[in-house]
């Protein structure tokens, strides 16, 4: 599973699910989440409130999903943990650079899909300007950072590192607020038939 480090506890400064001494970056680690400096990323709050039993991880399956009575997303399969985090910085709307590292090297057919809330429920992740995805191999097991020329646009055959661009507000941010909070909840998948959508 994605490991985010021991995030068991609220920082009573900011009172969110990350320490103190994380709140920039977990980028020390490799096989890490990131995004830039000056935001701060943190566990969701589904994978907050699982995250005694689930090893402070960020990633969840789908049946700790079920589990839980987040909908099922019944016509894909997932190859890797689904994720669940939150993106925060003090401006509104702005578009956020999140690395996901992936467990299993990206394949043919699929996407990223996202879960928007029970009414909208498991989507295709939405591109355009300020929202898109981006792939790169890694090296080591180690994906390059958020700002690295190694991405190229677009979800690559044999990639294991991915990086997504998020517009607080945008289609893909789960709350679909401009507040400085993105949320997201989602993962790669593959469809298991012809009429999936």
């Amino acid at each position: 599973m994605l490991m985010l480090m021991l995030m068991l506890m609220r920082d009573a400064d900011t009172n969110n699910q990350l320490p103190a001494f994380l709140e920039n970056s977990v980028a020390q680690l490799s096989n890490a989440m990131q995004t830039e400096s000056g935001t701060t990323i943190a566990l969701g709050d589904l994978a907050f409130g699982l995250a005694e039993s689930n090893d402070s991880s960020v990633g969840l399956s789908q049946a700790q999903l079920k589990a839980a009575g987040v909908d099922f997303d019944a016509a894909y399969t997932q190859p890797n943990d689904l994720v669940d985090f939150e993106v925060s910085d003090h401006s509104h709307g702005a578009a956020h650079r999140v690395l996901i590292p992936l467990q299993q090297p990206l394949a043919t057919g699929e996407v990223y899909r996202y879960y928007g809330g029970s009414e909208v429920g498991w989507q295709n992740f939405v591109e355009n300007a300020t929202n898109q995805l981006w792939s790169a191999r890694g090296v080591g097991g180690v994906c390059p950072d958020v700002f690295s020329a190694d991405y190229t646009e677009g979800l690559t055959i044999g990639d294991q590192s991915l990086m997504h661009i998020v517009e607080d507000g945008g289609p893909n941010d789960t709350d679909g607020m401009a507040d400085g909070m993105l949320t997201a909840l989602g993962g790669i998948a593959i469809s298991m038939g012809p009429d999936a959508s």
